[in-house]
């Protein structure tokens, strides 16, 4: 194969390749003027969502805070046990993601598990609290 220098004829397209083109232009327009209204129910789930990660991580920080404030002996120290962990899991996830941004993609499910297990924690401290009959 030589070359000569000099330019090609550009090449004439197909008629299919222009009914083509206007099919999916027309397609784009049609697709465009639809309103683009989310269901309401994707945005109740997903704030839903927002809401359950957040109230972990919430319930794992207040409730210890309680706790130490509240409790006595072996109880304050078992209360408070959640606290550290999620202190520790945001934390990491800040530092992290500080260095690189992609590096925790999926952290709401990172602070979901780890709060499930705070709450989980707290909810079964407080159960025997009440069951033994402990105040203060």
């Amino acid at each position: 194969m030589r070359g000569t220098g000099q330019r090609a004829e550009p090449h004439a397209r197909a008629p299919w390749v222009a009914a083509l083109i206007h099919e999916n232009e027309a397609r784009q327009k049609a697709h465009d003027a639809k309103p683009s209204a989310e269901p309401v129910a994707d945005m109740l789930l997903f704030s839903g969502f927002g809401m359950l990660v957040m109230g972990f991580a919430a319930i794992c920080v207040v409730g210890p805070l309680w706790a130490i404030w509240k409790w006595r002996g072996a109880w304050r120290v078992l209360g408070a046990l959640p606290l550290p962990v999620i202190a520790f899991v945001i934390g990491r996830i800040l530092m992290d993601t500080s260095r690189d941004p992609t590096s925790h993609n999926l952290w709401p499910f990172e602070i979901l598990m780890f709060g499930l297990g705070g709450v989980v924690l707290f909810v079964v401290l407080v159960f025997f609290r009440r069951v033994l009959g402990v105040s203060a």
